[in-house]
């Protein structure tokens, strides 16, 4: 659980009590009342998998690929064949050297190939599992990067923790550089200085490249951002919760989310198909133990419209869907179980 804590962690400010603002996006949201369609779906076990905390997985035509923060066996990704009905291969090492990560925070699984962002190394390994020792790749950043996804042949894609109002780096696969960036934090409440803008406007990050769109999953507001990278514009979904954090002034004088007290988590995760977005919602006061976790997961198309709300039978920190929208799967911290729903 400490390692947990190592990914969604934000600096703590102590507070006063005077309160400045509503830590919003001031653009021109679509607010939705109700989800079309509500239902409630059981998980079922898919394996065990103790001693290790399965982040995300990827299901392929012969198993699973999947992604342990706890780095069992002393490695990050596990693969399980279904075939065997065993995990017969471990990549990328724990640790400082090439090819090996210390503190792995963005994973992405994309035509059989692995792309692991270590934030603290600042570095992007990316693994070819057809051709190791021909294809994969392991460069330097040069700043440091939320997350990272694939993007097309020689750029990668993310979303930056240093102070600036771009929202999506465009970063060349072979040098590391930013080649360009697009969209822009514009309409932001006053008061809020750009160096705040990682800790406030923190997301988590998709990308459809057969629709050319991106996404933005808020976690401390309950806004869905979908953004065109064709026309550049982006479209806002704002949750039934109507959720809005309030910011007090912090000990330095700037404003800042009340951590440990009221502020509520929003999205936690997010996980997509070419045809729909799932984003797995928290709702929770930040001082509520496990505030991370969620039972209630948002469907939406890649177009903004609501699909409907999918209320599960337990807890979860993260989830990834199937290419063929028909399962869902995730890991139980509790009992070391991979599990799954089916839609």
């Amino acid at each position: 659980m400490k390692y947990l804590g190592i990914i969604f962690i934000l600096l703590f400010v102590g507070c006063t009590n005077s309160e400045e603002s509503i830590l919003s996006l001031k653009e021109d949201i679509t607010f939705i009342k109700k989800f079309p369609e509500e239902m409630s779906l059981d998980f079922k076990k898919l394996i065990d998998y103790p001693n290790g905390t399965i982040l995300k997985l990827s299901e392929s035509d012969t198993g699973f690929y999947m992604l342990d923060i706890k780095a069992k066996n002393n490695h990050i990704i596990h693969f399980y064949s279904k075939k065997e009905n065993d995990f017969k291969k471990e990549l990328i090492r724990k640790g400082n050297g090439p090819f090996e990560s210390f503190a792995p925070y963005s994973i992405d699984f994309r035509m059989k190939k692995i792309l692991l962002s270590d934030f603290e190394m600042r570095k992007i390994i990316e693994i070819d599992l057809e051709n190791f020792e021909a294809n994969s790749s392991e460069i330097k950043l040069e700043n440091y990067y939320n997350e990272v996804k694939f993007y097309n042949d020689s750029t990668y894609i993310a979303t930056s923790s240093s102070s600036s109002k771009e929202k999506f780096y465009f970063i060349n696969k072979k040098n590391g550089r930013i080649e360009y960036t697009k969209g822009e934090f514009q309409n932001i409440p006053r008061g809020i200085d750009i160096s705040q803008i990682p800790d406030l406007f923190q997301s988590i990050l998709g990308v459809n490249l057969k629709r050319n769109k991106a996404l933005n999953a808020y976690r401390w507001m309950d806004i869905i951002e979908i953004f065109d990278l064709n026309t550049n514009k982006s479209k806002f979904i704002k949750s039934p919760k109507n959720i809005e954090n309030k910011l007090i002034t912090g000990i330095n004088g700037e404003l800042a989310l009340e951590r440990g007290g009221a502020a509520r988590e929003c999205f936690v995760d997010v996980t997509y198909s070419d045809n729909y977005i799932y984003a797995l919602f928290s709702g929770n006061e930040d001082k509520t133990q496990g505030a991370y976790l969620s039972d209630i997961i948002y469907m939406f198309d890649w177009n903004g419209i609501p699909i409907k709300q999918i209320n599960i039978d337990r807890k979860i920190m993260s989830i990834s869907v199937n290419t063929d929208d028909k399962r869902i799967y995730s890991f139980d911290i509790d009992t070391g179980e991979v599990i799954y729903i089916t839609l």
